[in-house]
């Protein structure tokens, strides 16, 4: 009986913790924001990264290529007493040999300190109400009054719009890569002619 008991009680753990660790797909406003919320609370940015409207991927994929691009000149053309330090500029290591930009978003995300759901973040993940913006997006309002957009895109699947603040900080970021890589496009040309 106590054997029994025992492994009712592990089946139903194991239950319990492969039913917490599923997360809808993102089909609906609902589902896309409850899967949201549970890569957040998990740390899995690059799964939010996928959540992103495409044009926020967009943006940053590219600021993904220019600070691989210029990873790829400054080990390539760099002398090496300038080498370290110009690598360094470009970001911290897990920014800048980031393979995807899902995992180059990630890195940016994680250096920044990864926030965490605690229970008084309970109010910030649940839904209140869900409306429909005059622009056609669908706007989630938590208990705690947060609000996050959503839009549906063509495939049947909904996408994270960036509030204005993380709109900027994305758009300043790739504008900060093209600049670096002109720069060092630059010092390259540089390097060359004085040999």
């Amino acid at each position: 009986m106590v054997v029994g008991v025992c492994r009712f009680a592990l089946i139903l753990a194991a239950w319990t913790l492969a039913c917490r660790t599923e997360v809808p797909e993102p089909d609906s406003v609902r589902h896309a924001f409850v899967r949201y919320m549970a890569l957040v609370a998990n740390g899995d940015y690059e799964g939010v990264f996928g959540l992103l409207i495409p044009e926020a991927r967009d943006r940053i994929a590219k600021t993904h290529a220019n600070i691989r691009r210029c990873k790829d000149l400054i080990e390539r053309h760099y002398p090496e007493v300038l080498r370290a330090q110009a690598l360094a500029d470009l970001g911290p290591p897990d920014v800048r040999n980031a393979p995807t930009p899902a995992r180059f978003f990630a890195a940016l995300i994680s250096t920044g300190g990864r926030p965490t759901l605690s229970i008084g973040d309970r109010l910030r993940s649940q839904i209140r109400r869900i409306t429909r913006s005059d622009m056609g997006t669908h706007i989630v309002t938590t208990f705690a009054g947060e609000r996050f957009e959503w839009m549906e895109g063509g495939d049947g699947r909904f996408y994270y719009v960036p509030d204005a603040n993380a709109s900027e900080r994305i758009q300043n970021d790739y504008l900060a890569s093209v600049q670096k890589l002109q720069a060092v496009q630059s010092a390259v040309k540089s390097f060359e002619r004085a040999r």
